[in-house]
């Protein structure tokens, strides 16, 4: 059975709050509005909608210091639909905040976490959720590129919003994450950019990520062959064309610049893209077959 002294002590800003039927972290500065809007270690208070989604919707916290956006953590793939919610180590969310607090200090944009949370439920185990400020005038790459395509959102130039993105992994991989979830859904594009102004990146969902020193060339082509991968399953899935060739030189480019280097980092990725593209496949199809008729909540807040 998991105990409480397993877990190891808050960053430095975050005040721990625990009884014996939850455990709380929460930003100091944001603790008393926190207690005011109900959300406590144990506290059951029903919040809104947000209309963010990512595998469930995330829910609005409204503070009187800002908007909070709360994911509450949920089993993926095929788990999803035996154990939804109930998870026997409660550690997730507090090892994401951890997590974030290191990435801001390697300067990687990450939305400020405000507080992570386990809470017992009947029986045996927890409900996690992690709450995060709102990142204002944003949205996430996926819903952004089938936007575009659709004719949802503005025109704009696609080519410097490509390279940029390209800058930013690299940044995040020299920083020396390995995110465990990397795809267009996970990295948010503040929309000033639509507007001309210079693109800003923040990368999201940082649950089992890891955090180490600067990738080496096989993790970068590991982990870009992950985002590819789910590239590939929009393409196949929405029959939509998706990023281009040219979109991902583009990628690449700003990724990397100097041509050599670039070409063994495109031939990393291709290698870790297709080797298991075929056991991905097998397990998008069971996926669908178990999920059929059911509107996945990414699908739902699209645009």
């Amino acid at each position: 059975m998991w105990r409480l002294s397993e877990l190891p002590p808050p960053p430095a800003g975050y005040l721990p709050q625990h009884d014996r039927r939850g455990i709380l972290w929460v930003r100091r500065e944001h603790a008393a509005a926190l207690a005011r809007a109900g959300f406590g270690p144990a506290s059951a208070v029903v919040l809104p909608t947000s209309g963010h989604a990512g595998r469930r919707p995330l829910a609005l916290l409204a503070l009187d210091t800002g908007r909070c956006l709360v994911r509450s953590y949920s089993h993926g793939g095929l788990a999803r639909w035996l154990t939804g919610r109930r998870f026997l180590d409660p550690r997730r969310p507090f090892a994401e905040l951890a997590l974030s607090e290191a990435l801001h200090a390697r300067g990687i944009a990450t939305p400020e976490v405000v507080a992570a949370r386990a809470r017992r439920v009947p029986l045996a185990g927890f409900e996690l959720d992690l709450a995060t400020r709102e990142v204002p005038d944003s949205v996430d790459l996926a819903t952004l590129l089938a936007n575009l395509q659709s004719g949802a959102a503005p025109s704009a130039p696609l080519a410097p919003l490509l390279f940029e993105l390209g800058r930013f992994l690299e940044r995040v991989h020299t920083a020396g994450l390995i995110h465990a979830d990397l795809q267009p859904a996970n990295l948010l594009l503040e929309r000033g950019a639509l507007r001309g102004v210079a693109p800003r990146y923040w990368i999201l969902d940082l649950d089992r990520s890891r955090l180490g020193p600067s990738l080496a060339l096989e993790e970068r082509g590991r982990n870009l062959g992950r985002l590819l991968r789910h590239v590939r399953r929009r393409q196949v899935e929405r029959a939509s064309a998706g990023l281009s060739g040219t979109d991902l030189a583009r990628v690449l480019s700003g990724y990397e610049p100097d041509r050599a280097a670039r070409k063994r980092l495109w031939s990393s990725i291709r290698s870790h893209s297709t080797s298991t593209l075929f056991l991905h496949r097998i397990g998008w199809w069971l996926e669908r077959l178990f999920t059929r008729g059911r509107v996945t909540p990414r699908e739902a807040h699209a645009g």
